[in-house]
């Protein structure tokens, strides 16, 4: 049997595309860092819990941070203690699963009327993806190990503003029904 040369060019250029297709699925993962706040503006005397969140498509290896405290000025700070690996989990963002690490949560308390600024925090470290498997046949993948690749990744959170502002004064209505206020 004589193979004809245009067939023997698709044959190889099919198998070379078999073996290259799990390259070139390969992508970068998604890395980012989120600060959330509890509330958009922060009441003097009042305090508010606030989040450093770090959301990934991948398998988060190991992480640094550059930011090991945060200090503000005309501000109570108090770091909360927790296991960061309980805190691991999916989240959904903007429509979109993601895996996501609570990094550090912080209690700030405001002593005086002004604007405070939380830094960003810079992260680094390395993200795991998986491979797909070749596949000869649809029952050979289910014992066929899927390889990894190790990605350095780095992101940054964006600094936020948060106001801190006078407490509300009650409405006559609040007053008389905690009676404060008789008539």
């Amino acid at each position: 049997m004589k193979a004809t040369k245009p067939a023997i060019i698709a044959l190889f250029l099919s198998i070379l595309w078999s073996y290259t297709l799990p390259l070139v699925a390969q992508k970068k993962p998604i890395f980012f860092a989120r600060t959330i706040v509890e509330k958009p503006a922060l009441i003097k005397g009042d305090s508010m819990l606030v989040s450093i969140v770090l959301y990934s498509d991948a398998d988060l290896q190991q992480i640094r941070c550059n930011t090991q405290t945060l200090k503000l000025k005309n501000a109570t700070v108090r770091r909360l203690n927790f296991n960061r690996n309980e805190t691991l989990g999916l989240r959904n963002y903007k429509g979109q699963a993601f895996n996501s690490l609570i990094w550090a949560e912080y209690i700030i308390s405001a002593n005086k009327i002004t604007t405070l600024v939380l830094p960003s925090f810079k992260f680094e470290g390395i993200a795991r993806t998986y491979i797909p498997a070749q596949q000869g046949s649809p029952f050979l993948g289910w014992w066929i190990p899927q390889e990894t690749k190790d990605i350095r990744i780095k992101t940054a959170t964006e600094k936020v503003k948060i106001p801190v502002i006078y407490k509300p004064q009650k409405t006559t209505k609040e007053l008389l029904q905690s009676k404060e206020l008789t008539l």
